[in-house]
C-alpha cells in the first residue's frame, strides 16, 4: 500500500455539495439532484438496481461492450459550472463485477460540451488496472509510478475521491482510492485559457477500451466546490 507523499492533499478540500445523487426515487430528472441526460450505445445497459448496492437501496448497473474507445453506457448531469481556478472534488463509490484485467476502462469524465468532442479530464484505469487522469486530446496524463502502483481491486466496492484544481497550465490532481492517495501531482486540466468551463459530468462506463465487456455498479456519487 503506498504511503502518501508529502505533497498530498496540498489542495483545499471543497465542502459546497453542488451534487449529489445515489440513485434512489426518480434518477432521471432535470431537477438539481438528478441525472438530466446519458449515452447509451447499442448492446449496452444502463438499469436501477437494489442486486448490489453500496449504501441506501439502489444503485446503477452498468454493462459495457468493448468498442475501441467509442463504446459507452454512461449517466450524465449537464449544465454545471467548473472553470479556472474552481478546485471541485468527485467522490463515488464503484464495484467492478469481474476478473482483474479489465483495462483500458474510462469510469468518470467532466468535460466542455462547447468543443467540438468535448474535450475535458477523466479518471480511467489502465491497462493493468491502476488508475489515471488524463486531459483527453492534448497528452496530459498524471499516471502512478511504476513499481508502485496499486489496481483497482474488482468484486467490492471501492470509495474514489477525485480532487483536481482547474488549470491550462499549472492544473493539480490528487485522487484518493479508499481513502489512500494513489495520484498527487500537476496536471494540465483544461483545454485553454480563458473562460472556458467544464460543464458536463460522466459517470459509469465513460468509454471501454479494454479486452472484453465489463458489468459494474456505481452509487453515491457527489460533486463538491
Amino acid at each position: 500500500m503506498p504511503v502518501p507523499s508529502p505533497l498530498a492533499l496540498t489542495l483545499p478540500t471543497p465542502t459546497n455539495l453542488v451534487f449529489s445523487n445515489g440513485f434512489e426515487g426518480q434518477v432521471l430528472s432535470p431537477g438539481p439532484t438528478g441525472w438530466n441526460d446519458y449515452h447509451l450505445d447499442p448492446g449496452n445497459r444502463l438499469v436501477v438496481t437494489a442486486y448490489r448496492v453500496r449504501e441506501g437501496t439502489r444503485a446503477l448497473g452498468v454493462y459495457c461492450l468493448p468498442g475501441g474507445g467509442a463504446s459507452k453506457a454512461e449517466v450524465q448531469r449537464t449544465g454545471l459550472h467548473v472553470g479556472q481556478g474552481q478546485v471541485t472534488r468527485l467522490e463515488w463509490s464503484l464495484y467492478v463485477d469481474g476478473d482483474p484485467g479489465f483495462g483500458p476502462f474510462f469510469l468518470a469524465d467532466l468535460e466542455d460540451t462547447s468543443y467540438s468532442l468535448s474535450p475535458g479530464v477523466r479518471v480511467f484505469a489502465q491497462t493493468d488496472d491502476s488508475l489515471a487522469v488524463e486531459l483527453k486530446g492534448y497528452g496530459a496524463r498524471l499516471e502512478q509510478p511504476y513499481g508502485s502502483r496499486v489496481p483497482l481491486p474488482t468484486r467490492q466496492w471501492v470509495d474514489l475521491a477525485w480532487t483536481f484544481l482547474p488549470d491550462a497550465s499549472a492544473g493539480w490532481v490528487t485522487l484518493e482510492q479508499n481513502g489512500v492517495v494513489v495520484l498527487d501531482g500537476a496536471l494540465r486540466t483544461l483545454p485553454s485559457v480563458g473562460d472556458q468551463v467544464l460543464d458536463r459530468l460522466g459517470v459509469g462506463c465513460t468509454a471501454n477500451s479494454g479486452p472484453r465487456a465489463v458489468t459494474m455498479f456505481v452509487d453515491r456519487v457527489q460533486l463538491f466546490q
